[in-house]
């Protein structure tokens, strides 16, 4: 990705939160225009995502990425009927929340290296010390910085090389990005503080090991059974993390009822008809 691209990117980003920001806790009718405007501009960022996504040949979330502006202009369109209807709805709300609790971490972690690579390296860690669990002698190389340890405008400066492998944990290995967005769903959702509590300590924990798996997995894949690493990572890896992340999803609807509700709520958006005795934005409680 061009450094102009990738600086209009983080201008997006922060732009999003900060209309995010203001769309999930102001209590007025005009909040709709500013998630309309957030949910457009959170979606253009991550078309701009596609180059870094391609040139990785990570096809999955480069296609991932081309969908969310068209799920994001579907939001942004439903947040414009709200405002003229002056109808609050409960799945927009937490959409809102969840791309906004979300991606500010990310943020964080993703462009200050210094924070990021504190991440990667125990990721790293935790890799190796699976893997010689069964036998392997691998070790945990040094952190690597490409550039400033404080600031950066792409995600992935950081690096940990899995010796000898030929194998290097980056940010997008530690999946930080999957973990918060549960994160921000949990915290989005409706749902009882000690629901939220006890889905987040079961949810978290789990991803975070499942990916040590996956992990080690693509290191085993590589050099023992000669796998080549793209198909490793991008194939196989892809597809188990995408298969867990079902699954996790169902557990979450488990442990948080109202939270299904929310999300099948937006489907229901499509058929949804102006309510005589719905109240506007802002005028209850």
């Amino acid at each position: 990705m061009s450094e102009w691209l990738a600086t209009i990117g983080i201008v997006l980003l922060l732009i999003s939160i900060i209309l995010l920001a203001v769309g999930f806790f102001w209590k007025d009718n005009k909040c709709h225009l500013f998630r309309l405007a957030g949910f457009i501009v959170f979606g253009v960022y991550w078309v701009l995502q596609v180059p870094h996504f391609m040139v990785q040949l990570d096809y999955a979330n480069a296609i991932i990425a081309e969908l969310g502006l068209v799920f994001y202009i579907y939001l942004a369109y439903q947040e414009f009927i709200s405002h003229a209807w002056e109808e609050d709805n409960a799945s927009l709300k937490f959409m809102t929340g969840t791309s906004l609790f979300a991606v500010l971490p990310f943020m964080v972690f993703s462009h200050i290296p210094i924070v990021s690579g504190s991440l990667i390296y125990v990721v790293a860690a935790n890799t190796v010390g699976l893997l010689n669990l069964f036998g392997h002698s691998y070790s945990t190389g040094s952190l690597l910085y490409i550039g400033s340890k404080w600031f950066s405008l792409y995600p992935d400066t950081v690096t940990v090389q899995i010796r000898p492998s030929v194998i290097y944990i980056i940010f997008s290995c530690t999946a930080f990005q999957s973990i918060m967005i549960f994160v921000g769903a949990i915290l989005a959702s409706a749902s009882e503080l000690a629901s939220k509590k006890k889905a987040l300590l079961v949810i978290v924990p789990v991803i975070y090991v499942l990916n040590i798996v996956r992990t080690a997995g693509i290191v085993y894949l590589v050099d023992v059974k000669g796998y080549a690493t793209e198909y490793a990572h991008n194939v196989i890896g892809k597809t188990g993390s995408l298969l867990a992340l079902i699954v996790l999803a169902f557990v979450l609807f488990k442990l948080l009822p109202d939270l299904e509700d929310e999300v099948l709520g937006l489907i229901d958006l499509l058929k949804r008809k102006k309510s005589t005795q719905s109240p506007a934005a802002g005028n209850g409680d």
